[in-house]
């Protein structure tokens, strides 16, 4: 895995970031609860080495900060469902434009819904979240549609 054209230094310990490829997204069906399947208490990062993930995600990781497209280029990352029983869904759309990253790529998300909770505990649900970033190095805003 070549991560020479990120900054990655909030995920020093390779251990903290993990990966889902184009085999897993093409196979898995059910949920995927990063802390399980990965079996790690606290990871950092996500990177999605693929364009579709057809399947929930749900991230509950205390320092969770980052979900990176690996793919080079311009393209549409689609993804079914993010979720999370800690987290805000505004908070989790920050994990796509993490100032860490060093993106010179034009990065379009597409996530069908983002389910998460308030500060009371209450759920939060957005759909048809589409975030558009141009650089995420530069000084420039994300668009951010939420329907």
């Amino acid at each position: 895995m070549n991560l020479s054209h990120f900054d990655l230094d909030f995920a020093a310990d390779r251990n903290d970031v993990v990966t889902i490829g184009a085999v897993l997204a093409k196979t898995r069906k059910k949920p995927l609860s990063i802390e399980k399947f990965f079996n790690t208490s606290d990871p950092k990062a996500l990177l999605l080495e693929t364009k579709s993930i057809p399947f929930e995600i749900i991230i509950n990781g205390p320092k969770f900060d980052a979900i990176i497209s690996m793919l080079p280029g311009d393209a549409i990352r689609k993804m079914h469902a993010l979720s999370s029983s800690k987290y805000h869904p505004q908070r989790m759309i920050d994990w796509f434009v993490n100032k860490k990253q060093r993106i010179g790529f034009e990065k379009i998300f597409y996530i069908a819904t983002i389910k998460g909770i308030d500060s009371s505990g209450s759920p939060v649900i957005y759909k048809d979240v589409i975030i558009h970033c141009a650089s995420c190095s530069s000084k420039k805003f994300p668009v951010i549609y939420v329907n």
